[in-house]
């Protein structure tokens, strides 16, 4: 069964089983579009060939650049053009989402042939708890970069024009890193002073200053990619892209 006719299959049971199938079928084919698009942007044609690596990628990597993208104004979008897939519209919600991918994979268990549905399943509700909150996660910091006005706004950010122009951090000791940016996995959290391991040197940085409001919301395990900026005894965040749930191939 191809995925499109699996797609049809789930919309017209839903269909007879609820009076208002208009705006039912409307309320399930905005999250399972995004879904055919995805797959077969991968060349993935058959329902079978889901794995869920696949599925996996494609809610908590590409949903989540996704949603977190149409947040923001169209003149604060900072992201290369290539992260958008040119989804235009609006995006079902996080939580609506996911409650759809489960109702069409559950049924899919049972009326179709895929591989390892329980699997599939797994991967849907297991993200449950996380995806939603990496994309308030996301929003919320992208919210405070803007706000802030990035990393100009920090005292310990000088900029000199003497030498041909070039902008200076006068903020670390000769030899010291004054600057990183990366994808970052959170390994401990103390109020709002987080501990940071980079996941591509497996460095560990501490302590780094959250906005207090986006320090409740991570956990250890979340991924975000943070430009930061070393002052005196910590460090501080210039700048923002995506935040992904613990587990997220990057």
């Amino acid at each position: 069964m191809t995925i499109a006719e699996a797609i049809s299959a789930f919309l017209a049971r839903a269909r007879g089983r609820d009076a208002e199938s208009d705006d039912l079928t409307t309320h399930l084919l905005a999250p399972l579009n995004l879904l055919a698009g995805f797959l077969s942007d991968k060349g993935i044609t058959a329902l079978i060939d889901v794995t869920p690596p696949v599925l996996r990628d494609f809610i908590s990597r590409w949903y989540v650049e996704e949603a977190t993208l149409s947040s923001r104004t169209e003149g604060l979008l900072y992201a290369a053009p290539e992260v958008s897939n040119a989804v235009s519209g609006h995006l079902p919600e996080p939580r609506e989402f996911l409650r759809v991918l489960e109702a069409f994979f559950r049924w899919a268990g049972a009326h179709a042939e895929t591989a390892r549905p329980e699997e599939l399943l797994g991967v849907v509700s297991g993200l449950g708890p996380t995806m939603p909150r990496a994309v308030e996660i996301g929003k919320a910091l992208s919210r405070h970069v803007i706000e802030r006005g990035g990393a100009f706004s920090f005292p310990e950010f000088l900029t000199s024009f003497e030498e041909g122009g070039q902008s200076q951090y006068d903020i670390d000791a000769p030899g010291d890193i004054g600057a990183l940016e990366s994808y970052f996995r959170i390994t401990r959290v103390d109020g709002a002073l987080i501990e940071a391991e980079d996941v591509i040197t497996g460095e560990r940085v501490w302590p780094v200053l959250f906005p207090e409001a986006v320090a409740r919301l991570v956990d250890p395990g979340f991924i975000i990619n943070l430009e930061l900026v070393r002052s005196p005894r910590l460090w501080r965040i210039a700048d923002c892209g995506f935040t992904y749930p613990p587990g997220t191939e990057i």
